[in-house]
């Protein structure tokens, strides 16, 4: 899936069920707001949460 500038957006949601996405980014945007860990396979977190 790549990592850093390589790992695409499209890449990372698909790999996961929409459903789970959803889940992840809510997660992230109340563990790592500031996306500090964001280096492996990012998803950002849920902004406007």
């Amino acid at each position: 899936m790549g990592h850093g500038a390589a790992a695409g957006q499209d890449r990372t949601r698909t790999a996961c069920t929409p459903d789970d996405h959803q889940r992840l980014t809510v997660l992230k945007a109340t563990y790592d707001p500031r996306n500090t860990f964001r280096l492996n396979c990012n998803i950002p977190p849920l902004t406007g949460a």
